[in-house]
């Protein structure tokens, strides 16, 4: 996942969004790098070996982030959370297995790689964070090198849609292209 650390040190230009989606990218000083697409926003940071992500989405029910594949959910490294009735966050390390279907990576013989850190629902928002390994070695989660583009997707459930299954009420995606990397 050396790809949020060529993130954070390039410049982004969106090429395309789905829906004519609104895409606005931006780093900040404190090192947090963050991209709002259509309501959901994404935010990273590197901290040593680890990437850690927060999202937000306008939804009570599952959030999801895809990275890579296409078209839809085909190939794409995926995560997948929401929060359970309890109070209790869930998280699904996933990979795209067609246009409209995906799988966990251990379904899949890969492995689960993330760690969640927090989650919430409040006000009709759902927000959760969670960090990964930069380089997993796992053959379902995306990696990104120098002078490619990378297919960036967002979805959310319906308010209340507490599953890793359900259909999305809202998907945008956007490719952006990585430029003047500096290594």
């Amino acid at each position: 996942m050396r790809w949020i650390c060529i993130l954070l040190s390039i410049g982004l230009r969106a090429a395309y969004a789905h829906d004519a989606g609104d895409l606005e990218v931006s780093t900040s000083s404190s090192g947090w790098s963050s991209v709002s697409l259509e309501g959901f926003d994404l935010r990273w940071t590197i901290e040593g070996d680890t990437i850690r992500f927060d999202m937000t989405a306008p939804t009570t029910g599952w959030l999801a982030v895809g990275f890579g594949g296409g078209p839809a959910m085909a190939q794409a490294d995926m995560v997948i959370g929401y929060v359970g009735e309890q109070g209790e966050p869930r998280i699904q390390d996933g990979w795209g297995t067609g246009p409209v279907s995906h799988a966990g990576d251990t379904e899949l013989g890969g492995s689960g790689d993330l760690e969640i850190l927090r989650a919430s629902e409040e006000e009709g928002i759902t927000s959760m964070s969670f960090s990964r390994l930069l380089d997993t070695e796992d053959e379902y989660d995306f990696p990104l090198r120098p002078g490619t583009t990378l297919r960036l997707s967002v979805a959310w459930g319906a308010d209340e849609a507490d599953d890793f299954d359900s259909m999305h009420q809202s998907a945008h995606s956007a490719t952006i292209e990585v430029e003047n990397v500096a290594r």
